[in-house]
């Protein structure tokens, strides 16, 4: 049997997976929709989700693999 990259992850054990996932939401999508509910021209933050997304996915990534989500 081969592991899988996430097998390895403590961070996506079934035991902390709603914190995890609980902090994905925090870091990742919450931002952007408050942001989204509050902002008068959604072309003004549409430009700055690309950006938004691909560093703090990779912070979150980061913080599975080195034991940071707990």
């Amino acid at each position: 049997m081969t592991r899988s990259p996430r097998s390895s992850l403590p961070a996506v054990a079934p035991q902390r997976l709603a914190t995890t996932a609980r902090l994905f939401l925090d870091l990742v999508a919450v931002p952007m929709l408050l942001r989204a509910l509050f902002e008068v021209n959604l072309k003004v933050l549409d430009p700055e989700i690309d950006a938004h997304v691909a560093r703090s996915v990779a912070f979150f990534l980061a913080a599975c693999r080195n034991g940071g989500v707990s």
